[in-house]
């Protein structure tokens, strides 16, 4: 009687909700910084916190000098396939040689990293730092270089080197050398030779 068929449709609604978190921490290396040389590690991680595979992943880093990073990665945890799927964690890892001029200005060092999808073009940015510890330290040395020892008569000429060493890990300025003689006035001094920069 009713051959048909006879339908109905049902209607749901999908919400797509796209979210996405990023960290990045110091992984390996010295906290704080002691020294031009010292080598930080970094691990960023991006996590797919949403309900939508994410595309188009760009991740990029700034160093603490401004410059951009070299990153290795990504390692997806999911799948290989260029997708940041849902509940997938992609991990790059990357580093930064302290400089010199890091350790002389004392500032922290301050490392953001940075990524934007198709899904969630942000940025999203996440910050590491790592403090500079400053330690300023050096040493005399006076030795006599020429002439007799023991002196034996008047007119002997004893010849004496003075060696100023920066044994900390920050550039010193305003050094100031003088030099008391044995009959107590003051020696003129030649130099200095600076070993490093004559600046």
């Amino acid at each position: 009687q009713v051959p048909g068929p006879t339908t109905d449709t049902a209607t749901t609604s999908v919400t797509q909700s796209a979210a996405l978190t990023i960290a990045k921490t110091q992984s390996s290396g010295p906290s704080p910084a002691t020294a031009a040389g010292n080598v930080l590690g970094y691990t960023i991680v991006v996590t797919n916190t949403g309900a939508v595979s994410q595309t188009g992943v760009t991740v990029s880093d700034t160093l603490p000098d401004g410059t951009a990073a070299t990153l290795s990665g990504p390692t997806e945890s999911v799948t290989t396939n260029s997708i940041l799927e849902v509940g997938e964690t992609w991990t790059y890892t990357t580093s930064y040689t302290v400089t010199q001029a890091d350790i002389d200005d004392g500032s922290d060092l301050v490392n953001t990293a940075s990524v934007t999808t198709t899904q969630v073009p942000g940025p999203t940015t996440d910050t590491a730092t790592t403090s500079v510890t400053q330690a300023a330290s050096l040493t005399i040395a006076k030795t006599q270089s020429s002439g007799p020892s023991p002196a034996t008569a008047a007119g002997n000429v004893l010849g004496y080197t003075i060696v100023v060493t920066n044994t900390g890990s920050i550039s010193q300025t305003g050094v100031t050398v003088s030099d008391t003689l044995p009959d107590g006035t003051a020696a003129t001094l030649s130099g200095p030779t600076e070993s490093v920069t004559t600046n």
